[in-house]
This record gives structure tokens, sequence and C-alpha cells, in this order.
């Protein structure tokens, strides 16, 4: 379960795999040693599992943000997403513990850098998007009716709580460091 893997057969579309660190982050490799301790202890096994499931679902939320209609929708709710699984709450709305450029953004929710300047500045004079004085972003809370929005697949979300402009977010560090993977199609020669 890790993107170098090979798979049956060749892929329909080649493709190269990057990975940009994002914040300090800490990796292991899970070698043979780890399948027979594994298996002499299963709960190492199942808590395995349990993070592949997390991870899949992650992926699966990652794919359906994706598929939104409307840049504006893709940004809100990544940001949202991003917020759920490790921000920490605000009196002006969720905070995503990391900085995050236009361009990462870009390159998470398929599209391109101006494009998401612009998308942000809307969502931010919408009231939807804030940013703490050192670049991390704020997620106000959803009205009733972007909520609905959100879930018939609108263009554009509608207003939220106020966190429009710069706001001084406090000290705090980032509760757990996230990395960024994106995978690009490449041309044949």
């Amino acid at each position: 379960m890790y993107p170098w893997s090979a798979s049956e057969g060749e892929p329909s579309l080649p493709l190269e795999v990057e990975w940009n660190v994002l914040e300090p982050v800490r990796l292991a490799h899970l070698d043979a040693g780890v399948a027979a301790a594994a298996a002499r202890w299963p709960s190492i096994g199942a808590r395995l599992a349990e993070q592949a499931v997390h991870r899949t679902d992650n992926l699966a939320n990652q794919l359906a943000i994706l598929c939104l209609p409307g840049l504006e929708l893709r940004l809100y709710a990544l940001l949202s997403h991003l917020a759920d699984r490790f921000g920490h709450v605000q009196p002006k709305g969720a905070v995503v513990p990391i900085r995050l450029t236009h361009e990462t953004l870009a390159r998470l929710v398929g599209s391109r850098r101006p494009s998401v300047t612009t998308s942000l500045s809307r969502l931010r004079r919408q009231r939807l998007l804030g940013v703490c004085d050192d670049g991390r972003w704020i997620v106000g809370r959803p009205s009733p009716t972007t909520r609905d929005e959100l879930s018939a697949g609108s263009r554009a979300p509608s207003a939220g709580r106020p966190t429009a402009g710069r706001t001084n977010c406090g000290a705090e560090t980032a509760a757990a460091p996230i990395a960024s993977n994106s995978s690009r199609t490449t041309t044949g020669n």
C-alpha cells in the first residue's frame, strides 16, 4: 500500500509519482520483521489494517472532492476536510495547522494557481475562509444553505461565519503533520 508498488500488468497511463513534504514528518518502513512481529501479536496487524482502512477512506474523500463541480466548492471541501482531520477549533472557525500555498492547493484540487487564487479570494469575501497571520487557513462553519449546496453539488458555497481577513490564531503548532502527494500523468517520448 505505497505509491511505488507494482500492480499487475501495465498501467493504462504512465504515471509519475511525486511527494512533497510540507511539514516535518516521521516515516517507517514496515518490512518482514514487522510482519513476523504482527504474526506473534495480532493487535499489531489489526492496527495496521485499521490504518490502511483510514488511508483508503481519506483517498476516497480526496477523490470525491476532486469530482465536485466548481473550483470554489472543491477548495472549500478540501480545506474543510483537512480542518476536520487535523485542525483545531478557534472562535472564528477551524484552523488548518499547516501552511498551504495556492500552488499546493491547486495541485490538490486539480486546478492551476491563478484560478485558485481567484477562487480563494471569493471564498474569503464570502467569509467562508480566513487566513491567520502566519498563513494558516481558517475554515468557517457552513450555513445551512452551504450544507445544502455542498450535498447538492452546487458551484459555489454561500456565506458562513465571518472569517475574512487575517487573524491572530495563536502560537499553537500542528497537532499532526501531513504530507501531500500527487500523481501526474506523463506523456510518452
